[in-house]
């Protein structure tokens, strides 16, 4: 397998749910609404295909995602389509993928997005089986660092999975996570000002990582993503997912009622830290309520491992029986179920529930009576109460992150608030600040260089890197600028901001 793919590429893994279709129709050098050129197709799954596209003013590339037109029989399909467009393109965070355009075309609904180059996070694991410890908290602190803003914003993914993780390089890091496919995202309503298009009762996913809840056909949230998290971080540190299963429902029903194994003694030689195997299993209580409750809370316990703080605590669970009948099911690359099918799948498995039963009566009321004669009642003595479980104590975190900054050229950097000088960025160790969940503005100066506003969260490590400005030189014999001078330069709507990714 090539490793620097393009994203959205097939990665050929198994993923119940795939539907044998006809090719979609090859748009290679067709030009979407007169602006961008399909130049050769990337990938392709059951709802849309992905195309290296060309703006055809500017020359420069996108990846382009455009709806089979197959799929607009299916009427909630083109709204569903542009409806991730609309929620990831307001999500700005270095982690998601950017999403700078999108519309309709006579090809059909599309959405524009940043031309990444390198592999997901499956074909990593393809490739070197399972990741150590820190590489796996790494990507897993930039997945969480994606998902709290859009959960923020209203936007719970529900198809959270390694192929959905693209690893590029940036900045010497090649693990650095760009999260794909909100293409199933659930949207608050509010969000949007536009209809919820789920149901109750309705099953969307990938049935390796979808929660019990989500399994279910139960309202989700937040914690649904949790839930998935988990089992992408636990697939990095032993190389499998916790369950297994020859079919969808076999996975499903692992998910909603049995125990995920141990991660070190599913993979005793891959030195997983004790406390690291806990905050898996917290993010895979099957009970929403026993899970981290936000992403920043999943977050905070993974970088508090191994530094002294009391591992998390998890809590044994019972499930009850499960049942699926009446319950729809779209998984991931599946068109919605009309509803028409949703009423034939109820009839269908009643019916078939019907049977089973007149067909145990009948063997019954048939078969001689051999059972044993029934024994004298016994007395049970009470069972003892046990002790409530003691409430976990939060990880303690470092009272200061360190700020790695990779400024070119080197600057100095001034607290815009306090005016004060905190240092250079070309300082060994990085920046240190406080810890602090509130945003902190800082300036980054350099002489000959246009003053820089950086605004950033101290609430963890990280690595930022950003390139200055050279100050346009003043045309010989002009004064400086007075409060009439005014320089405008033009603006160019699908050229990226300063403070935007590569």
């Amino acid at each position: 397998m090539d490793p620097q793919r393009s994203h959205e590429a097939p990665t050929g893994r198994y993923q119940a749910g795939d539907q044998e279709e006809a090719e979609p129709e090859a748009l290679a050098g067709r030009v979407l609404s007169d602006r961008y050129r399909l130049i050769k197709q990337l990938g392709v799954g059951g709802m849309a295909a992905v195309y290296r596209a060309e703006q055809v003013t500017i020359g420069k590339l996108f990846a382009v995602k455009v709806m089979h037109a197959g799929q607009l029989q299916h009427p909630e399909a083109a709204e569903r389509f542009l409806r991730e467009a609309r929620a990831v393109s307001k999500i700005r965070h270095e982690h998601v993928i950017e999403v700078v355009d999108f519309g309709r075309a006579a090809e059909g609904p599309y959405m524009v997005m940043e031309l990444l180059e390198g592999e997901d996070l499956c074909a990593r694991l393809q490739r070197e089986r399972r990741l150590p410890w820190p590489r796996a908290r790494k990507i897993a602190l930039d997945i969480a660092g994606a998902l709290a803003v859009a959960h923020a914003a209203g936007i719970v993914h529900r198809d959270l999975k390694p192929e959905n993780c693209f690893l590029i390089e940036r900045g010497g890091d090649r693990d650095f996570v760009k999260v794909l496919d909100f293409g199933i995202a659930k949207v608050r309503s509010a969000t949007l000002d536009g209809r919820a298009l789920t149901e109750a009762g309705m099953v969307f996913g990938t049935p390796a990582y979808m929660s019990p809840e989500q399994a279910e056909g139960l309202e989700v949230d937040a914690r649904s993503d949790i839930y998935a998290l988990g089992v992408v971080l636990f697939e990095a540190l032993t190389g499998r997912p916790p369950f297994v299963a020859d079919s969808p429902m076999g996975l499903l029903k692992q998910h909603m009622f049995d125990a995920p194994p141990s991660p070190r003694r599913l993979a005793p030689d891959a030195e997983i830290p004790a406390d690291a195997e806990a905050v898996v299993l917290k993010a895979l209580q099957k009970d929403p309520a026993l899970r981290f409750q936000t992403m920043d809370e999943l977050a905070e316990a993974i970088a508090a491992v191994g530094s002294g703080a009391a591992p998390v605590q998890v809590i044994a669970e019972e499930r009850a029986a499960p049942s699926f009948i009446g319950r729809a099911m779209a998984f991931a690359d599946e068109p919605p179920p009309t509803p028409t099918g949703r009423r034939f799948g109820l009839w269908a498995g009643l019916a078939a529930l019907a049977c089973v039963l007149l067909l145990v009566a009948i063997a019954a009321r048939l078969a001689p009576d051999r059972s044993p004669p029934s024994p004298p009642p016994l007395a049970l003595a009470p069972a003892p109460a046990l002790a409530p479980a003691p409430a976990p104590e939060p990880p303690q975190l470092a009272a200061t992150v360190t700020i790695e900054l990779k400024i070119t050229p080197a600057a100095r950097v001034v607290d815009r608030a306090g005016g004060q000088l905190l240092g250079r960025s070309d300082e060994p160790g990085g920046l240190s600040l406080p810890r602090d969940g509130a945003p902190r503005e800082l300036l980054l100066l350099a002489d000959g260089y246009e003053d820089e506003l950086l605004v950033l969260t101290p609430d963890r490590d990280r690595t930022i890197e950003r390139a200055l400005r050279r100050k346009k030189r003043r045309p010989a014999g002009k004064s400086s600028s007075g409060p009439g001078d005014v320089s405008l330069e033009p603006v160019n709507p699908f050229q990226k901001k300063k403070t935007s990714t590569k």
